[in-house]
This record gives C-alpha cells, sequence and structure tokens, in this order.
C-alpha cells in the first residue's frame, strides 16, 4: 500500500478517536515507525505521550486530551470522578477541564497533563464503560468515587439525575456495597443516601435539581404544604399535569423554570394546553425563572405569598 494511502487511512482513523491514533494503530494501518518519525520532523503528527499520535491540525479539544491520557501506560488509565461524569454528561459538570484518571498504585503519566488518583487494584471491568471513545468509569462507579469527595447536597443532586436517566438504584446500591471499604467513604455515604431516599418511601424524583432550590426558595407558614412533583387530577380522576410544586389548598401550580426557555411552537402550544386543563379544573399555574429564585429568593417567596393570600381570598367568595 503506498504510504499516501496508508497516511490517508490513520488520518481517517485518528477522525474517530479526537484527533489521535496510537503507534500500533498507525502500524496496523501501513505507517510504520521510519514514516511516523518523518511525519513528527515535519510537525504533521506530534507525540505527547510515548506512542500516542496526535495530528497537529486537529482541535485540542477536552476530548482529545481524555482520549490521550486514557492511553498512557498502555491503555491501563481509566477516566473517572468529575472527568468521567462529564463524559457522562452530568449536568453538574459539564464546564470541568480537568483531565482526571484511576490507575494502579505507583503508575505515573509523564507528558500529560492529569490529575491522578491511585488505587490498590486496577477498577473491575464492571465499572469500566467506552464513551466517544474513551474508557472511562461507569456511572454508578462515577458517583461512588464523587461521594467520597462532595458534599451530602451535592451527592443527592447526583443521585436524583441519576435516577432521572432511570439508571437502577440496585445497581448503584450494589456498587456502592462492592467499593464499600475501611478508608474509602464513597461507598458508606451512597448507601447512606439511599437508604435515607428508601425510608421516605416511594416518591417521583424531582424533575431538576432547580426544583429542589425553588423548594427551599419558599419554604414559609405562609405557603402551606408545599408539595413536590404534584399531580393535579381532574374530579373523575384523570391525570390533567404533573407540577414540580404546588399548593392544593389554593390550587396553584409553580413550575421551577421560565418561560423563555421554551422554544418552539409546539412546546408552546403543549404548554398552553396544559395550562388550559388546570385552569378548567380552577387550578393556577405560575412560572419562577432560575436568575429570580437564586438571585432574588425572599422578592420570589413574597410573590408566592401574595399569590396563595389572593387564592384563599377569591376560592373562600367563590
Amino acid at each position: 500500500m503506498p504510504e499516501s494511502t496508508s497516511l490517508g487511512a490513520v488520518s481517517a482513523f485518528a477522525a474517530l478517536q479526537h484527533g489521535v491514533v496510537t503507534r500500533s494503530q498507525a502500524a496496523a494501518l501501513g505507517v510504520n515507525k521510519n514514516a511516523v518519525a518523518r511525519l513528527k520532523v515535519s510537525q504533521f503528527w506530534q507525540e505527547p505521550i510515548p506512542g500516542v499520535l496526535a495530528i497537529t491540525g486537529a482541535a485540542a479539544t477536552w476530548h482529545q486530551r481524555a482520549f490521550v491520557a486514557s492511553q498512557a501506560l498502555g491503555g491501563c488509565p481509566i477516566i473517572s470522578h468529575e472527568a468521567g461524569a462529564r463524559l457522562h454528561t452530568c449536568e453538574e459538570f459539564g464546564s470541568e477541564d480537568r483531565v482526571i484518571v484511576t490507575v494502579c498504585r505507583g503508575q505515573r503519566i509523564r507528558g500529560c497533563d492529569v490529575v491522578i488518583h491511585q488505587v490498590a487494584e486496577a477498577v473491575d471491568a464492571r465499572d469500566i464503560v467506552e464513551i466517544d471513545g474513551i474508557r472511562c468509569t461507569g456511572l454508578a462507579r462515577t458517583i461512588v468515587d464523587l461521594a467520597a469527595i462532595m458534599s451530602p447536597a451535592r451527592l443527592e443532586r447526583l443521585v436524583d439525575e441519576f435516577e432521572r436517566r432511570d439508571a437502577s438504584l440496585r445497581w448503584l446500591g450494589a456498587t456502592a456495597q462492592r467499593l464499600n471499604r475501611p478508608g474509602f467513604a464513597g461507598g458508606r455515604r451512597v448507601l447512606d443516601e439511599l437508604a435515607r431516599r428508601q425510608s421516605r418511601g416511594r416518591t417521583l424524583v424531582r424533575g431538576s435539581w432547580f426544583q429542589k432550590l425553588v423548594a427551599e426558595c419558599l419554604s414559609s407558614p405562609a405557603i402551606p404544604d408545599l408539595r413536590e412533583e404534584f399531580e393535579v387530577r381532574s374530579e373523575a380522576g384523570e391525570l390533567l399535569a404533573r407540577v414540580d410544586l404546588a399548593v392544593p389548598s389554593v390550587r396553584l401550580g409553580i413550575e421551577a423554570h421560565s418561560r423563555r426557555f421554551h422554544f418552539g411552537a409546539r412546546a408552546e402550544r403543549l404548554d398552553q394546553e396544559r395550562e388550559h386543563r388546570l385552569a378548567v379544573e380552577g387550578w393556577m399555574l405560575c412560572y419562577v425563572g432560575y436568575a429570580d429564585a437564586t438571585r432574588t429568593p425572599a422578592q420570589v417567596r413574597r410573590h408566592i405569598e401574595q399569590l396563595v393570600r389572593r387564592r384563599q381570598l377569591d376560592l373562600r367568595a367563590a
């Protein structure tokens, strides 16, 4: 195979791996070590770590850095912790810029900007998945690892998101139990969080973490019996809507988001249809935006208190 053809094949393959190939992959596609040396001299390729080649013109993205790190030491490192959460697109970790890897104790990665977590034993194969061609810890293992270094509130938020993905809490519990050991707090903290959830009975997981922030913002004696994930039903028992928060005694529903995030004619039509269904049953629906709830929570609380008082008066007069 002509060298130019081989080089084209390697470049096409590298495009599938964030602009990166290993020396062994290049050799399998017909580019030998002498050709690699010439391409490095011409600065077509660079070798950030031994055995891993990056096309110089390829975008130097976070994913490329993560892929390079995962190929070090013969492919031993596993992307993990906050970096693993980013690969899993967990909502709190989208801006994580560090590349974090788990390796066996005593291993080092040179020539690569990474944060290293060392463990006594290699990551179990059951805890490894591949996302965008990058080997990382599975979602359950990622949560257990993060639980050791994050606050209870952040862990609650992460497990909420885990549930919203319809992932199995049994899987998360089994992973935590398997990793629960002296000197590592992650397993025990996840087990405690799961026990707390079980103790409160079967409830629908909240639609977003922002919903919890709004619920806390609205904690007030003047807003009685505030419910989360409340199902509004007609007199005949038909489910009309599930609202983020509700004050059932005054038929007031509260949505923890802003209308400006409901883009498109279809979303607007569905919102209007739901509001019409609720209005027929005597319910009022209001919206609380993120900026309002986080920057001026007292003002939001006063506004909802006023709505509750107004609804109480209106319903008594009806």
